[in-house]
């Protein structure tokens, strides 16, 4: 008595896809956000595996039938990109709609001279079997070599400033707090000489509404999740050079620094209310620790939309503009709906703490410079110049308007509001080979555009004294707490840290900046 194969294959060829796309950023990454995108494959695969058990009245059949649907959806975009970089584009043009019409006619051809084959497959399905188990290991041992050599430390890795628990603050009431990080936000200097843009007009504006502007401060990083977990823990992460180490990429202990931070544990201490506002980048989508979380469109997360954006149902629901399944869209709908949200938080009773996370004038290039929607095809027409000023103009235009609703409506008990790009803009220069990119080689003109960034402070009572010009991100916090809540944290020197690309914790170049 032969044994028959049991049909494994379609569905560890479904799984490839999303093991593959977790190994390739696990980094920043952790094991449960592949649970969804691996549920989908799965039960996609079932329903097909057994619709072609209909059509062909064979399992093994019904296995090559499914398997081969499979691989067309999973990786319908990875194919059509390969075939625009040959002689074959000049049949598709560049155009899905002659791609889908390639894609189903030979996917219908194959289908149907495997259902007229006299063949059984039986010894295909054990060969398919093998093929996949030995396909799916391979991220799989990638995967579990990264973790064993790469155990992340905890958060007290880093040394945390003491804060004291019993610090009231100086007036009657605590005032709410709000913390905006406009993501790339470039300094004036660089917007002006790198971009030929006028933002004078932006900065007036907040100083004529009681900002402090900090007109030469610089990021103390050079990537989000070491600005963030930085400025969020009020600490230098010089430590993270010993453990995890200079040749680690891992970036989890940067995740666990910005969601369990201590300026939140500190407010929360102190009876606030947490809410923080989401973006789609998987450090800031959400936060556990957060009384609200405010998403502002519902949509996939940056794996699950890594791995939707290969498929085959991608360009459609492109076409369509469906937020959950197209994360350019979804970030159209998210920013205006948060900054909507947000201007109805003074109406709480409870002191609130707001962390804001806005992914502009981050790309992608979703907004025009009046809010209008821009298409990937448009944004790739514009020049880089066009793109990001466009985008910051926008941005100026919702922080004015939000902050102006923030103030009118506090009328005794103003707020604090801190305003910050967490880095600048990328030069051309990196951007050719940011693989390969030496920031220890970098002139100071690309330094400055990388490294300078918009910081604006408003106090209720304009006590502005502890700031310098060059005041950065990691004691922004400080000076709030020690000015509203009686502390006494010590000012860090205002140091910058350039590392490259796959090495975060590798400082190749350390400035510090003057307090003047």
């Amino acid at each position: 008595m032969k044994i028959r194969p049991i049909i494994i294959y379609p569905f560890l060829i479904a799984f490839y896809p999303v093991i593959f796309a977790y190994a390739e950023n696990i980094k920043g990454l952790i094991l449960p956000e592949v649970s969804l995108p691996l549920s989908v494959s799965f039960f996609l695969t079932l329903m097909l595996f057994l619709l072609a058990k209909i059509v062909f009245r064979d399992w093994y059949k019904a296995g090559i039938a499914a398997a081969i649907i499979i691989i067309v959806i999973e990786n319908y975009i990875l194919g059509f990109d390969f075939v625009r970089k040959t002689v074959l584009d000049q049949f598709i043009k560049g155009k899905h709609k002659f791609g889908f019409l390639v894609v189903t006619t030979g996917l219908l051809i194959f289908l149907y001279f495997l259902r007229k084959s006299k063949q059984r497959f039986r010894l295909s399905a054990s060969i398919l079997n093998v093929f996949s188990v030995i396909l799916i290991s391979l991220p799989v041992v990638q995967i579990a070599v990264y973790e064993i050599s790469n155990k992340s430390p905890t958060i007290n890795a880093v040394t945390l400033p003491k804060l004291e628990k019993n610090g009231h603050p100086q007036t009657g009431e605590l005032p709410d707090i709000y913390y905006f990080i406009l993501d790339r936000y470039g300094q004036n200097k660089t917007i002006s000489s790198n971009y030929g843009y006028d933002n004078s007009v932006f900065i007036k504006s907040l100083e004529k509404k009681g900002f402090h502007i900090v007109s030469d401060s610089w990021s103390n990083y050079t990537t989000s999740a070491l600005s963030l977990a930085s400025s969020l823990n009020m600490s230098y992460l010089d430590n993270l050079a010993q453990n995890p180490g200079i040749n680690s990429a891992d970036e989890k202990i940067l995740l666990k620094l910005i969601e369990n931070n201590l300026v939140v544990k500190f407010l929360k201490s102190m009876g606030y209310k947490y809410i923080h506002v989401g973006s789609w980048w998987n450090a800031t989508a959400k936060n556990k620790y957060a009384d609200r979380n405010i998403k502002g469109a519902l949509a996939l997360s940056e794996l699950s939309q890594v791995i939707y954006s290969r498929t085959i149902f991608y360009p459609i629901t492109v076409k369509l503009k469906v937020p959950l399944l197209d994360g350019r869209y979804a970030q159209f709908i998210r920013i205006p709906s948060q900054f909507s949200e947000i201007a109805n938080i003074p109406k709480m009773k409870e002191p609130t703490f707001i962390f804001a996370h806005f992914l502009i004038p981050h790309p992608p290039y979703v907004f025009d410079k009046d809010g209008n929607f821009i298409t990937e095809e448009e944004e790739n027409k514009r020049s880089e110049r066009d793109n990001y000023i466009g985008q910051l103009e926008y941005a100026n235009k919702k922080i004015l308007e939000l902050v102006n609703t923030l103030l009118t409506s506090a009328k005794d008990n103003k707020p604090i509001i801190v305003i910050q790009g967490d880095e600048g803009p990328y030069p051309g220069e990196y951007l050719k080979n940011s693989l390969k990119y030496d920031w220890k080689k970098a002139g100071d003109d690309i330094i400055q555009q990388k490294m300078g960034i918009l910081n604006a402070i408003y106090f209720p009572d304009s006590r502005y004294e502890s700031f310098s010009p060059v005041t950065s991100p990691v004691n922004s916090f400080r000076i709030v707490f020690n000015t509203w809540f009686n502390q006494k944290l010590e000012l860090l020197p205002d140091i910058s840290f350039l590392s490259n690309v796959g090495k975060p914790y590798d400082f190749v170049k350390k400035i510090e900046r003057n307090q003047k």
